[in-house]
């Protein structure tokens, strides 16, 4: 009997096809596609061997309940049943996915399968799958960063709360994957707003990336992008200036609903206020072997902090943050937490601040990163390239970063009137410290 147990035991077990070689998944590499063209189990197979291979928070997940094995025992003969239909439907597909892949946690990992029998890609991300059902999903939806209720009829407002204002958006210039939204208040009593969708402004603060990006592009463009770049420098120039004279109340970094972007973003943000030199955000590892566990010791994880002379700023600073808020936002709002004059105000955020990969079309050597190429391969896999932890060694995935001052948005009142309780909240911490 026990013996019985033990050799159906390593029957299942053998049938994970587990493997001391990395697989190459290269989006041509045909081989490591071949049984995933015409079989729904051969995708799972795919999926299931390369995030075995390649996801970077395995131990985490295990902390957190997570069994891969058992999801393959569970799930592949849900798959080998789709290869005995013909009929198998798109949403059917993305169902199951869904399903296979809800209990990970990592906040920036999505996967696509393809309907063979259809043609259709489907995709599943866990994270946003989380996200949405958040109790403040809705909020942020609804959070549009509208200052219009404090600015005076002078800037296009009906307030009078606000003592200077630019804005600038490219989104609807040509500037590719660039676009941007930025916006800068100065509020009464000498508190420095500033507000940006996206860590994309080292193409704009940057002379020589400007030029080089923006140069050739049409007038309007080149206009647009150049706001970008003055809107910046209104805020850097003026937090500088009021710290300078003593009269700098505090700062606030709107980076609710921000999507992330550019690591280099850091320097003309936070990174702006503190030392010249590098800051710690919290270590990093990698994957280091086809091993499900088999990581890279951990590494202080650094970034550069403004090089040109400037004061560092020691009044109060405050990032607003929400649950939409993913991955360098998160980043930097973990770092303004960690700071003595700095303070998160909001929700918690998305939970996804891993590092991704540079290009999307080279798989990693360090056992990470994109597995086979989005709407080519049977199968697509997104997943980060470098794990992220905080400095006291934890990982936020599928958690985010939990703010200091907890501030529901108040939906209601800002369609009503405008008003925006978490920016609100801001301005009085800044303004009592409390």
């Amino acid at each position: 009997m026990i013996l019985g147990a033990m050799l159906l035991l390593v029957m299942v077990t053998s049938c994970r096809e587990e493997s001391d070689a990395l697989q190459n998944y290269a989006f041509n590499d045909g081989l490591a596609f071949e049984k995933a063209q015409k079989s729904f189990a051969g995708k799972f197979k795919v999926l299931w061997k390369a995030l075995d291979q390649n996801y970077g928070v395995w131990d985490y997940e295990r902390s957190q309940g997570v069994d891969w094995d058992a999801v393959y025992d569970e799930y592949l003969p849900k798959y080998e049943a789709l290869d005995q239909r013909d009929d198998v439907t798109d949403e059917e597909l993305r169902k199951l996915l869904d399903e296979t892949l809800a209990p990970l946690h990592d906040g920036h990992f999505v996967a696509q399968m393809q309907n063979h029998l259809t043609g259709t890609f489907v995709a599943a991300s866990p994270s946003v799958t989380r996200q949405k059902e958040r109790d403040d999903y809705e909020a942020s939806q609804n959070t549009t960063h509208n200052l219009s209720a404090y600015l005076p009829a002078a800037f296009g407002g009906t307030g009078n709360q606000i003592l200077d204002y630019k804005e600038a958006d490219t989104h609807t210039a040509d500037a590719g994957d660039f676009g941007i939204t930025v916006k800068y208040a100065l509020f009464k009593e000498n508190i420095a707003y500033l507000y940006f969708d996206g860590f994309n402004l080292s193409p704009y603060v940057v002379d020589e990336y400007l030029q080089e990006l923006f140069g050739q592009k049409d007038a309007i463009t080149q206009f647009l992008a150049l706001g970008v770049q003055q809107t910046w420098k209104a805020w850097y120039d003026k937090v500088q200036q009021l710290h300078a004279s003593g009269q700098l109340k505090g700062v606030i970094i709107d980076l609710r609903n921000n999507g992330g972007g550019m690591l280099n973003d850091f320097q003309f943000v936070l990174g702006s206020m503190l030392p010249s030199g590098d800051f710690q955000v919290g270590y990093s590892r990698f994957k280091r072997g086809v091993g499900r566990y088999d990581y890279s010791p951990l590494s202080p994880f650094k970034v550069k902090t403004l090089e040109t002379a400037h004061e560092t700023i020691t009044e109060p600073i405050v990032v607003l943050a929400n649950c939409a808020s993913v991955s360098m936002a998160e980043m930097t709002t973990l770092s303004c937490q960690s700071l003595p004059n700095g303070t998160f105000i909001g929700k918690r955020t998305h939970g996804g601040v891993c590092s991704l990969v540079t290009d999307p079309f080279v798989y990693y050597q360090n056992y990470a990163g994109v597995i086979g190429q989005m709407n080519v391969t049977p199968v697509f896999l997104y997943i980060p390239q470098m794990v992220t932890l905080t400095k006291d060694k934890q990982i936020l995935e599928g958690v985010g970063v939990t703010p200091d001052i907890e501030v529901d948005f108040n939906v209601s009142l800002y369609t009503t009137t405008g008003r925006d309780t978490q920016l609100e909240r801001a301005l009085q911490f800044c303004t009592t410290g409390n």
